[in-house]
């Protein structure tokens, strides 16, 4: 009954996509917003909870998809970034777009519809936390010093000349799929970060240690301009706190509207002063800043560029560069060989931030979307294969739930440590994901297997007293 009433409701805003004007943005906006609606209470009705992954990729979609045409709805200016009004596009073309990406949200949605289930019997897993434990520390110490130079260099650059200006800088980032050894092994950190939380579960003291490490270490990533991947990464801490450790309370839960208004704040006032030297301002001018701007349409604003830059895919393509026949897809299986002599690795060239965004820019990316990817590859078909990445997605809160029930950590680390990844698909193409997921995941879940297997070969009996004791630990 519930994939039969979406399917209903999809082919419900589908023909009012097909009937709105096509030069009329507003009463498209209006639509978007009840399909919005529609798709967050029809899954909240169905999973009966608010910490859930699956709302957050929602939420995240309707600020990327959504954020323009809502100020252009209320005719708010955008004046911080390319917008609706300033883009090189006619009205007509960027309102196609945005029909384009909500039809596609109605079939994600559709598509994660055939994952509802039930909660079965707990079944409880026996995990090996030391293995995860020791795995995490080698992990840490192989990737801490790269990483910890990444950041400390970052900092430096958008202090000095500004997160703009960071290709003209003395230490000069990758662009597309990282190269060189340091940023491939740098990428295990985060995976360290997570084995050594889920690992010291029964251990309160370490395992807050680590959390906390956790926390600042993105916090000050975020600062320093590297805002997307890390603002995910605090999400999946907050998923693991609330799935491994303690369910958030419902009051708990209201503190988070709070938190977020901040970190609206935090990330609007990031994005306005990120791209000065930092260094040459002082606290008067940022002050200056905040009272000029309205923090939270920038960055609403600046999220709904995505609109833009999808705009210029379904313009230029295939008029000026020919559908790719779902090439970017084969390229991300080819991203799992090491990228350790290019600035920018060969398969990525074929992507669809690499291809399309000389149409807008000369020296920066433009983003893009998982929807935008799809249509590059195969146009108006590309539709088609979108509710298989809404399946994905249903899946991956369905499995989170599990882990967390049956206290599989391994399971829980593998969804957690993906997690950023698939959310940021809603801004950007899934040419990295064969490579993070193979690399960061599925490398560090093999080398917990091994050590376990050694161990266990080692002294068996040592392994099942081990876990006895962090079992009666945890429940003590």
């Amino acid at each position: 009954m519930f994939v039969l009433t979406n399917l209903i409701m999809a082919g419900i805003f589908f023909m009012l996509y097909w009937l709105s004007d096509e030069q009329n943005i507003k009463q498209v906006a209006i639509f978007g917003i009840f399909q919005y609606i529609w798709m967050f209470v029809s899954w909240f009705k169905a999973t009966k909870n608010i910490m859930n992954i699956y709302l957050i990729f929602l939420a995240l979609s309707f600020f990327f998809y959504l954020g323009q045409p809502i100020l252009y709805l209320f005719n708010i200016e955008v004046t911080n970034v390319m917008s609706i009004n300033t883009s090189p596009f006619t009205i007509t073309q960027v309102n196609t777009t945005l029909k384009f990406l909500l039809r596609a949200m109605a079939l994600f949605h559709v598509g994660a519809s055939f994952t509802i289930e039930g909660v079965q019997v707990r079944n409880p897993v026996k995990v090996n936390k030391k293995a995860m434990v020791a795995i995490g520390k080698l992990l840490f110490l192989i990737s801490a010093i790269p990483a910890i130079n990444f950041l400390i260099n970052s900092l430096i650059t958008t202090f000095t000349v500004g997160y703009a200006n960071i290709f003209e800088s003395d230490f000069v980032q990758g662009a597309g799929v990282d190269g060189g050894i340091p940023r491939l092994v740098a990428g295990f950190f985060d995976s360290s970060l997570l084995l050594l939380i889920l690992g010291n579960i029964a251990n309160p003291k370490r395992r807050t240690f680590w959390i906390g490490f956790s926390i600042v270490y993105s916090l000050l990533m975020v600062i320093s301009g590297q805002r997307g991947s890390n603002v995910l990464f605090l999400i999946s801490i907050v998923l693991l706190y609330h799935f491994s450790i303690k369910p958030f309370t419902k009051r708990q839960l209201l503190k988070f509207v709070w938190i977020g208004l901040s970190g609206i704040v935090l990330l609007s006032l990031i994005s306005s002063t990120r791209n000065m030297a930092l260094s040459n301002i002082g606290f008067e001018q940022i002050l200056t800043v905040m009272s000029n701007n309205n923090l939270a349409v920038n960055l609403l604003g600046e999220m709904g560029f995505t609109l833009i830059a999808c705009t210029t895919v379904m313009v230029f393509s295939p008029s000026a560069i020919p559908f790719n026949g779902g090439a970017t897809y084969i390229n991300s299986l080819l991203t799992l060989i090491p990228n350790l002599f290019w600035d920018v690795h060969p398969a990525a060239q074929g992507g669809v931030d690499q291809v399309f965004k000389s149409f807008l820019f000369q020296n920066s990316g433009i983003g893009s979307s998982f929807i935008i990817e799809a249509y590059y590859n195969f146009g108006y078909w590309g539709l088609l294969i979108i509710p298989m990445f809404g399946f994905i997605f249903g899946k991956m809160y369905f499995s989170i739930i599990k882990a967390s029930r049956d206290e599989n950590y391994l399971k829980l680390f593998m969804w957690l440590s993906i997690a950023p990844n698939l959310l940021w698909f809603v801004r950007s193409e899934t040419i990295t994901f064969w490579r993070n997921f193979g690399y960061y995941t599925v490398i560090p879940l093999i080398m917990v297997a091994l050590y376990t297997a050694l161990a266990r070969k080692m002294n068996p009996s040592r392994i099942n007293s081990v876990n006895n004791m962090q079992n009666i630990e945890r429940y003590n």
